[in-house]
């Protein structure tokens, strides 16, 4: 745009000097006032296509910022549903309901579930198990994912020979939404060993809280982008 106003000062030069100098010819004249006016067209032209551009612009982001929106509330939703449906057993201390940058995840702590270094579900964590079954089935287009978590403390017995193969027994609890109707295709599972902590594991309160069951609710693999 600049070097069509550079230019359209340059006609007008020209027509400025064919004005001031009796010996240029009317025919010369004449060009030099057309190619002024064609340079101004140009401009004007020019600058009607940035104008142009930024309102496209303008209106790409705002649907992009609706779009953000729109899903952020569909995130919304799930945890605001979750925690109706969960609020007896957060008030007992049995569940907790976190959502981070709009991933829900319903957290059980060891003591609800499991004997120390066990993976078999106990009478109160079947309980609640079943409650947190319920709550779940009424979630559509989500995938769910059980992930076991222990603390740091070593662990070698016959069953478990370190604190992964316990951490993935214990995400085994997928067997337990399956026997309660839940489609096995809305269910993923992972043991993450000592290597995920919410808390320090140098105290018992930390060590605690870091056994513990994750089920992490998140879009399903369908519908990630394709890897090129």
């Amino acid at each position: 745009m600049l070097i069509a106003i550079r230019n359209t000062s340059a006609a007008l030069g020209l027509v400025a000097l064919a004005a001031g100098c009796g010996g240029v010819s009317q025919e010369k004249y004449n060009a030099a006032l057309g190619e002024s006016d064609k340079y101004k067209q140009d401009a004007a032209a020019q600058g009607q296509r940035v104008a142009d551009c930024e309102q496209k612009l303008a209106a790409m982001s705002v649907k992009t910022q609706g779009g953000e929106q729109t899903s952020a509330q569909l995130k919304s939703d799930d945890y605001k549903n979750l925690s109706a449906a969960l609020a007896a057993e957060s008030a007992a201390g049995l569940v907790e309901i976190a959502e981070l940058a709009g991933l829900v995840t319903i957290r059980l702590p060891e003591r609800v579930l499991f004997k120390p270094g066990s993976a078999v579900i106990v009478k109160k964590g079947k309980r609640t198990l079943h409650n947190v079954a319920t709550a779940i089935k009424g979630v559509t287009g989500r995938v769910f994912y059980v992930a076991g978590n222990t603390d740091n403390k070593p662990i070698k017995t016959k069953q478990f020979h370190s604190n992964w193969e316990l951490s993935t027994a214990r995400a085994a609890v997928v067997h337990f939404f399956l026997a309660e109707g839940i489609d096995p295709k809305t269910l993923g599972a992972a043991g993450y060993g000592q290597y995920h902590p919410l808390a320090s594991n140098e105290t018992a309160e930390g060590r605690a809280k870091n056994r513990r069951i994750d089920i992490g609710m998140g879009p399903p693999p369908s519908d990630l982008p394709a890897m090129k």
